[in-house]
């Protein structure tokens, strides 16, 4: 296994400078010897956009230790699909793993490490198709192991391998069968993959992270993450592309700490894990918590497929309020949070008091 600071990094950036500034703080610990940049062009209909790629660029200058930088600079905007697509397939016809960060992802002291570790346990496994450092539930058990293996990782915040990228960049998902066995152990975790793939195959574009997991699944690949969260999200707010809601309790997340370096046993995949990590995404989704339990009230009225499925934490109650406490043991402090757990919370025990 390689130092740490010898794996190559990857940094995606925008129109945040800011950000940008917090990740180059963060990574001043790590002192990686080569880092890719993936600049994305402005927006032509997004006047502030010219001055805002800029100083995010010029943000990058504050890389005050030695490190070999390449530069891809996009000259028309390619949008956060189009930019990390045809920037990783640019990054991995040069090296064979690398870390990667979008510029709203800051990674705890403890990443670097453990995710190197991870790098080099994994490099021969086809059947680990990345490892991440965000932990969506803050911790998890992991017993004497100093990862847990899951099915949907996240990536804010990631590693991969060469061949684990050209075996995605391979899949045609628009054609690609559904294993027998379904898309995952656990329903609902496979019905969400399953809409995914629906959405797919009918033409809709979807986020390449969407379409990372889904092409996961398909192969039965599984990902590599922390027992504690090593990755903070900054970028919750009007400026970004998807986490628009400055107030989601996702972006209270804190971090913690990780060991590396372990050489027990592989541990079992958590479908547990995959499960309550999803209702973590549903339920931060809901802004209005009052609209939400109308909605779940009157959902067997609801036609929509996929709005029917963000509904779903009301059909898993226990779990729903259980994944919500781990978030919150974890240190998490978001007036989102205390809203959606005690609205969840009410749902629980009115389902008790009128359950026969």
């Amino acid at each position: 296994m390689h130092s740490h600071d010898a794996v190559p990094v990857v940094l995606t950036v925008f129109n945040r400078p800011d950000c940008v500034e917090r990740l180059v703080d963060a990574l001043r610990r790590a002192r990686p010897r080569r880092i890719f940049v993936l600049a994305d062009a402005p927006r032509h209909d997004h006047p502030d956009d010219a001055d805002a790629c800029r100083r995010a660029r010029a943000a990058l200058a504050a890389i005050d230790w030695p490190a070999e930088l390449s530069w891809k600079v996009a000259t028309a905007n390619l949008g956060c699909s189009g930019s990390t697509l045809q920037g990783l397939d640019w990054v991995f016809a040069q090296v064979p793993e690398a870390i990667v960060f979008d510029d709203d992802t800051v990674p705890a002291a403890d990443f670097f490490p453990w995710c190197a570790a991870m790098l080099a346990r994994y490099r021969d496994a086809p059947d680990i198709g990345h490892v991440g450092g965000r932990n969506h539930l803050g911790a998890w058990p992991s017993g004497d192991a100093d990862h847990i293996l899951v099915r949907r990782g996240s990536l804010w915040g990631w590693a991969t391998w060469k061949r684990a990228w050209m075996a995605f960049r391979a899949t045609d998902l628009r054609t690609a069968a559904r294993p027998s066995a379904g898309l995952h152990p656990d329903p609902l975790v496979a019905q969400h993959l399953a809409l995914t793939h629906d959405m797919v195959r009918s033409g809709q574009s979807l986020s390449w992270d969407l379409t990372w997991s889904l092409a996961a699944a398909l192969a039965g690949r599984f990902a590599a993450l922390p027992p504690a969260n090593l990755i903070a999200n900054i970028g919750f707010g009007s400026g970004a592309l998807h986490t628009t809601f400055a107030g989601d309790f996702r972006g209270a997340l804190p971090t913690g700490t990780a060991k590396a370096g372990s050489s027990g046993a592989r541990p079992l995949p958590d479908s547990r894990f995959d499960r309550w990590a999803l209702l973590i995404e549903l339920l931060a989704a809901q802004r209005d918590s009052k609209m939400l339990l109308r909605l779940a009230e009157a959902r067997h009225l609801v036609g929509d497929a996929r709005l029917r499925f963000h509904l779903a934490p009301f059909d898993h109650l226990e779990d729903s309020v259980a994944a919500l406490c781990s978030v919150a043991a974890f240190g998490t402090r978001s007036p989102h949070l205390d809203d959606i757990r005690a609205r969840m919370e009410f749902a629980a025990q009115r389902r008790l008091r009128t359950t026969p």
